[in-house]
């Protein structure tokens, strides 16, 4: 009987590790663009921040409670397709030395006609600790398979498609 209750304890917590993906509203969703030149040691374009603008509720959810309203959040640093070496690389070195755990991992390579969206940080602040539901990767992925790559001749006219309010700098 000590062995049925441990097995069904590693299976609850395994099952709770994996991120369920969710599409959101993308009237919900916004998003920041900075752009900047290349340099030696960065050889990234710009960054975009994707941000929702109204919170997450989830029922019980501890981490309302404890930490205010949940407003999911996610930046990718942009390069050019030239530069996927360097992409992974980073994204490599992102996912190894990350302390943290599946499924909040990140590091993760988006691409979108002439562009890598690499994200720098080393976990994920999308995923709901009480579900494990990720809002951002999902909703983020199809904002971005909505550009029309033919359409675009730079940064600027890439996020101009985008189907979500913006500012650009």
């Amino acid at each position: 009987m000590k062995h049925v209750r441990i097995l069904i304890v590693v299976l609850f917590a395994l099952h709770s590790m994996q991120a369920l993906s969710q599409t959101d509203s993308l009237e919900l969703w916004n998003y920041t663009l900075h752009t900047y030149s290349k340099t030696k040691s960065d050889k990234s374009i710009g960054r975009i921040t994707f941000f929702r603008s109204k919170p997450v509720h989830e029922r019980g959810s501890r981490d309302l409670v404890y930490h205010g309203e949940c407003f999911p959040s996610i930046s990718y640093f942009i390069y050019d397709r030239s530069d996927s070496a360097e992409c992974k690389n980073l994204s490599h070195s992102r996912n190894m030395m990350s302390s943290c755990w599946l499924p909040t991992v990140f590091g993760e390579m988006v691409q979108a006609g002439p562009y890598i969206f690499l994200n720098r940080d080393a976990c994920a602040s999308c995923v709901s600790p009480l579900s494990g539901v990720d809002y951002c990767r999902s909703t983020v992925k199809r904002i971005l398979t909505n550009v029309n790559v033919f359409k675009t001749t730079n940064l600027k006219e890439f996020v101009g498609q985008l189907k979500i309010k913006g500012e650009v700098d």
